[in-house]
């Protein structure tokens, strides 16, 4: 096993977390990676909010986009590939509030002072 690997699997992780994920994926036989990967995601997973997918599809499952498959296989697997790759799910609802719902349309705090303006 590499060190990297292991590095790579504690990387994001606090200290203290760090220390216990990899404390609890030692055996009498070394370091277990699969274990380590397993109980850093259950680390992450603690904050509210944060999930790891792991889901394993594959560009291959996916038809068509091939300009887009050919462009993130190149940065994936460059020479500076990313370490880890952040979806933000349902955006839109960080952004409620703030005068549009991200499709165009006023929200109704927006149609309320527009009224009032009207009227005034």
């Amino acid at each position: 096993m590499e060190f990297s690997q292991s590095v790579d699997a504690l990387i994001g992780l606090a200290a203290f977390p760090a220390e216990q994920v990899l404390a609890m994926s030692l055996s009498k036989n070394g370091l277990d990676l699969d274990r380590l990967w397993e109980r850093n995601c259950q680390a992450v997973e603690q904050t509210p909010g944060l999930t790891i997918w792991r889901g394993g599809e594959t560009f291959d499952q996916i038809g068509g986009c091939e300009n887009i498959k050919r462009f993130l296989t190149a940065a994936l697997l460059g020479r500076e590939a990313p370490r880890v790759i952040v979806f933000v799910d349902e955006i839109e609802k960080a952004f409620t509030g703030t005068g549009t719902d991200m499709s165009g349309v006023k929200t109704e705090m927006d149609r309320n002072h527009a009224e009032l303006d009207a009227g005034s």
